[in-house]
């Protein structure tokens, strides 16, 4: 999993601002008003 420094990241570059992190689910940001899957990231464990 990557870490959520690395989230970040993704969300800048994306101009994202919302980012959606709940155990079971995938990562998921808000992009211009839309709420997007983080792509190439799979479901989130409780870790």
């Amino acid at each position: 999993m990557a870490k959520i420094d690395d989230f970040f990241k993704i969300m800048v570059d994306h101009g994202a601002s919302d980012l959606h992190l709940i155990a079971g689910q995938p990562p998921i940001m808000r992009i211009n008003g839309e709420l997007e899957r983080v792509a190439g990231q799979g479901v989130l464990i409780h870790e």
